[in-house]
């Protein structure tokens, strides 16, 4: 619980975020409803009793009331964060949003790896509207940094979209060469193994083979990356 105490103290005077608070142990959930009653926090090897005053904003992507049954939420915690209750339509019901999460995305994604894409194209946001999202505004986040592996990349276009399966959506492999040079009508549906080698290598290119950046990239650990380096014969 140190961990969460001391968000909860850094978080005094504004807002903290619980995501997939279902998935917290019940042991921890007895901490936090002890906090959010009292009021207080003790920092560890301290006697002292702190008082914090949060705003706490909780998510769950599963039924709340079916949580509580299984007992994967208590019920007297579900009671006290339960003081309203807004519930967040999947993507696919809507796309409406897609422009405005994209750009949102792709300012962040900017920031993170020092790049000055523009935006997204029309034809791209057509194509993204036709997927369903069954993984919701990450899984567009993830579609989203996928392009960012891509060099030279300005616009996002359509060409530049690569949607993994689950995809109602034609996938379209992009050349790590001259992504340029390949039309979305024009491109060749390779395997998913062969496709995910092409981009893992396209960033590491991109990033002068440096793992670490490359594996920021790609939206993976390092560790992870390390793997599919071994498992797909990529030697320095």
């Amino acid at each position: 619980m140190a961990a969460s105490e001391g968000l909860f103290k850094a978080a005094d005077g504004g807002t903290i975020f619980l995501d997939e608070i279902t998935e917290m142990p019940v042991d921890v959930q007895a901490k936090m409803l002890r906090v959010l009653q009292e009021g207080t926090v003790r920092p560890v090897g301290s006697t002292e009793e702190i008082p914090i005053n949060v705003r706490v904003i909780a998510a769950t992507n599963i039924d709340v009331a079916r949580a509580v049954r299984d007992g994967k939420l208590r019920e007297d915690l579900y009671y006290r964060i339960n003081v309203l209750n807004i519930k967040l339509p999947p993507l696919r019901a809507r796309k409406d949003d897609i422009p405005v999460l994209a750009q949102g995305i792709i300012e962040k994604f900017n920031l993170r790896f020092g790049r000055r894409v523009k935006g997204i194209s029309t034809g791209a946001l057509t194509a993204l509207a036709r997927h369903d999202w069954p993984g919701n505004v990450r899984e567009l986040q993830n579609v989203i940094e996928r392009c960012f592996a891509l060099p030279d990349m300005e616009v996002i276009e359509e060409r530049h979209i690569q949607i993994l399966p689950l995809s109602g959506l034609r996938e379209t492999p992009v050349s790590a060469q001259n992504p340029a040079a390949i039309s979305a009508d024009e491109a060749e549906i390779l395997p998913l193994d062969e496709a995910e080698k092409k981009l893992i290598l396209s960033a590491l290119a991109k990033t002068g083979n440096n793992k670490l950046k490359a594996a920021q990239l790609l939206g993976i650990h390092r560790s992870r990356l390390y793997k599919k380096l071994e498992r797909y014969g990529i030697k320095d």
